[in-house]
Order: structure tokens, then C-alpha cells, then sequence
């Protein structure tokens, strides 16, 4: 007999588990699944692996709360941010145990949260998560949790269904505009949060994966979904690249944004080992092993781009989060770290022992202009300044026909444009990240990529940059 529909993600889960799979099976399972479905299921789990890898990291039998906080206290110097862990574990237990109603934005937060989480744990104490399996008292609580689950599911419907007309009245009014970044450790993420502490709190700024992701969010987002991202001037060159060679995906994403203003120029660091003498500047580049950071990164695309530009070809590429990269580094199964960022990029003032910035020498290439590294970004750093090349970022909104996030864009352009004139008349400002200034050059719109079109809250009283 044919088999008419394809096994359910959640079984296919529940067979790895109950298989005796790795951890890494079990994530790599989750991160297929649509977890907007199963969310519940996939944090539970994923809250089982968290706690099972501390126990075996700290050698004791706490829960897992208290381990995390053992942890950060035991080992000052880790890249986890406590505190964005800590809010994951309050949203499994709101999930979980308090019969909340559940929230779309804050599930995916928390999911891909534990990921990094549990990814970061195993590379800090050497742990292979391809070798990692549960043991059964943990696979039974998860069987145990899931079945919890579905019974508070039941009961979830009948609140839901008390408080349907409640939510649905106030829905556009309380839900938050969504403010999609990238990594914490980056430079879209605590520039959001100056964005939200001094001219817009009710902005939800969430961690992602990049400029690449954020845009696939817009052009996955919904008719009444509001959202505001950054992206990289190249990514939008990308897209539109591919929109015109006829990938309709890529055409989906472009009709749903709109651009509303330059942010910042980031700049492309590229660390090699400080005993490879044979890599001096980008050019030397050619043929080199290459890790370009995660699959749907800004900085992916600009490395892909910047080697075809210099060398014509494919680049030999390594997708890879930063702190396993810098590993593959010094254990030389890599030439060289591509990251793009403002400057500077917190994470490359943990740990850069044995590590250099290479220079760029050159002409300014298409869609990247000449810009420095400077020393006082960078303490470390042996020279005063290193020429690089740098890359433009936007602001970016999806299109939206809910009246109130219309009102509210209109509202936060006004803000940010009085928050522009504040910054050039007083220089005493105090922000997180000193990228955010740039704001304040920026008093006209560069050209965008084919496709694309500025707001037309922005288009009409702002002036264009001359050619």
C-alpha cells in the first residue's frame, strides 16, 4: 500500500530519541522542523539536552536552572550570555508549567536560544555532540514532558477559547513591532537596543542569524506582521541578482521590502594565525580554506562575493559559528575567518591570542568602499590602523497594510530623524555601540540595488546623494 503522507516531525524526533541518537542528530531534527507546530515538544527536549550536558560538565545532579548559573560563575571568560538563557528557561516554564498562551515571537526565541546555548557548551569543554547520546532517564522525561504536554494542550484550547475575543481586540495594539538583528555578539544587536532605549521602547529586538535571515523573515512575514531589520548593501545586490536571473523565492522577498535609511558601513576583518607569514594581505587569499561564518549571514554573502570579485571564482568556503572557527583556526584546518561588522565587534576582544587582521591593498571594489581598523576598537592590535574595505547597512520594513504599524513607522522615522540632529549637535551622547553615530552622517540616500525602493514615508523629504 502506498504511503499517502509523509511520517509527522514529531515522530521522526521521537524516533531518534527513542533510537539512542546524538544530541546533534536530535538539534539538526529540530532545526528541520517547522517549530511555529511543535514548539512545546522542541523546547522540551532541547531543555533535556541543556540539562543533561551541564550535568555531565559539572559532574553533579542539579536542575538545570542552577547549573546554568554554576556554570557562568565557574568559567568568567565564556562567549553564553546569562542572561538570554536565563529568559529561555522562564519561557519553557511559562509554556510548560503555567499554561500561558503561547507566543509565536518568544518560542522561537527560545528555541534557537537553547541551540546556541547547548552549541557553545559542548565547544567550551571539548564535547562532540555527534558522540553525545541521552542517557534513558533523560529520554523518559522528555516522553514524560511531551505527554504532559499534549494533556495541557487540551486544557490551553479551553483558555484559549475563554480569552479569544479578548486577544484578538486588543492583537494589533499589544503586539510589538519586531526588531530582527543578528548575533549578540555582533553590531545590529546592541545597536537595536540603543534604537529601542532612546526613541522606540516598544520595539521586540530579536537575535538572528544575519542580514540573509532577516530578509527571508520579511519574505516569509505576514500581511499584518510588522517588522524592521538590518541588512548589508550587498545582500540586497544578492537578491536582487538572483530576482532578475528568475528565482521567484528571491523576487517574494524583494516585493515585500522597502528600504528606509543607511545605518552604518561595516567593516570586513579577516583573521589569519599570526605564524602564517604566507597570507599578508586579501589578495593572498587565492585557493585558501576559508570559514565565512553561518549559512544565512550577511557575512557569508559578503565573503562569497568579495573572492569572486578578486579572484573570479567559488571561494572554498566553511560555514561555521565564530567560536568554532577560531579553533579550526589555531588547529590549522582553516586559512583565514571572514567576519563583517561595525567595529568593534565584541567578540574579537576575547580571544584573540596567536590571531592577526589581515590589510586590504587595492582599489575600492564594486559595492565595497576603503575603510580602517583602528587600534582603538582593537587594543590589541599591533599597528595604529589597518586598511580594510567596508560594506553599507540598511534599515529596512516590510510591506504592511495594518494601519497601526503604519502609524507606528511613521512615528519612529520622526523619531529617528530628530534622533539624528541630537547626535550631530551634541557629541556627549552616550551609546553601546559607538556605530550608531554614523547615523548622523547620513544626510541623504544612496541609490539601491534593481527592485528595491526607499518608503514612502522616507522618499519624499530626504534629499539624494549626488553621484
Amino acid at each position: 500500500m502506498f504511503k499517502l503522507f509523509k511520517e509527522k516531525p514529531m515522530k521522526r524526533l521521537q524516533k531518534k530519541i527513542d533510537g539512542g541518537e546524538s544530541a546533534l542528530a536530535i538539534i539538526n531534527e529540530i532545526e528541520k522542523m517547522d517549530i511555529h507546530k511543535n514548539p512545546l515538544e522542541s523546547i522540551n527536549t532541547l531543555f533535556s539536552i541543556t540539562e543533561s550536558l551541564l550535568k555531565r560538565v559539572l559532574d553533579n545532579n542539579k536542575p538545570c536552572g542552577k547549573n546554568i548559573s554554576l556554570y557562568h560563575s565557574k568559567n568568567s571568560n565564556t562567549i553564553i550570555n546569562l542572561q538570554q538563557i536565563q529568559k529561555a528557561i522562564s519561557i519553557r516554564h511559562e509554556t510548560t508549567h503555567a499554561l500561558l498562551v503561547r507566543d509565536v515571537i518568544k518560542t522561537d526565541f527560545a528555541i534557537h536560544t537553547y541551540i546556541k546555548y547547548i552549541r557553545i557548551i559542548a565547544y567550551e569543554n571539548n564535547i562532540d555532540l555527534d558522540d553525545f547520546i541521552l542517557s534513558p532517564r533523560t529520554e523518559d522525561s522528555i516522553k514524560k514532558i511531551s505527554l504532559q504536554s499534549t494533556k495541557k494542550r487540551d486544557l490551553l484550547i479551553m483558555v484559549s477559547l475563554i480569552f479569544l475575543l479578548f486577544y484578538f481586540s486588543f492583537f494589533y495594539k499589544v503586539l510589538n513591532p519586531k526588531f530582527l538583528t543578528g548575533s549578540s555578539l555582533g553590531t545590529y544587536y546592541p545597536i537595536a537596543q540603543d534604537i529601542k532605549k532612546l526613541i522606540a521602547p516598544h520595539l521586540l529586538v530579536l537575535e538572528t542569524e544575519g542580514s540573509m535571515d532577516n530578509m527571508k523573515r520579511i519574505g516569509l512575514s505576514k500581511e499584518n506582521e510588522f517588522l524592521i531589520a538590518f541588512v548589508q548593501n550587498d545582500v540586497l545586490k544578492y537578491l536582487s541578482k538572483e530576482a532578475r536571473s528568475g528565482d521567484m523565492e528571491r523576487q517574494k522577498i524583494l516585493n515585500k521590502t522597502k528600504v528606509l535609511m543607511p545605518i552604518h558601513s561595516g567593516e570586513i576583518h579577516i583573521l589569519v594565525r599570526e605564524d602564517n607569514l604566507d597570507i599578508k594581505n586579501f589578495r593572498d587569499l587565492k585557493d585558501k580554506k576559508i570559514s565565512i561564518g553561518m549559512r544565512n549571514s550577511g557575512t557569508s554573502i559578503t565573503a562569497k562575493s568579495l573572492y569572486f570579485k578578486l579572484f573570479h571564482e567559488e571561494i572554498d568556503k566553511v560555514y561555521q559559528p565564530y567560536y568554532e572557527a577560531l579553533k579550526a583556526l589555531r588547529d590549522r584546518s582553516i586559512d583565514a575567518i571572514v567576519l563583517t561588522g561595525g567595529q568593534p565587534l565584541s567578540k574579537l576582544n576575547k580571544d584573540t591570542s596567536a590571531v592577526r587582521l589581515l590589510s586590504y591593498e587595492g582599489e575600492p571594489l564594486d559595492g565595497y568602499s576603503v575603510s580602517y581598523i583602528k587600534k582603538n576598537s582593537y587594543p590589541w592590535l599591533k599597528q595604529e590602523k589597518i586598511r580594510t574595505l567596508s560594506v553599507q547597512s540598511f534599515i529596512v520594513t516590510n510591506i504592511t497594510s495594518n494601519r497601526e504599524s503604519l502609524l507606528y513607522l511613521k512615528e519612529y522615522l520622526k523619531k529617528l530623524k530628530e534622533y539624528k540632529v541630537n547626535i550631530r549637535n551634541n557629541k556627549n551622547i552616550k551609546v553601546t555601540h559607538p556605530k550608531l553615530k554614523d547615523l548622523a552622517q547620513k544626510r541623504c540616500l544612496p541609490p539601491l540595488p534593481t527592485g528595491l525602493e526607499y518608503h514612502q514615508f522616507v522618499k519624499w523629504d530626504t534629499p539624494w546623494c549626488k553621484k
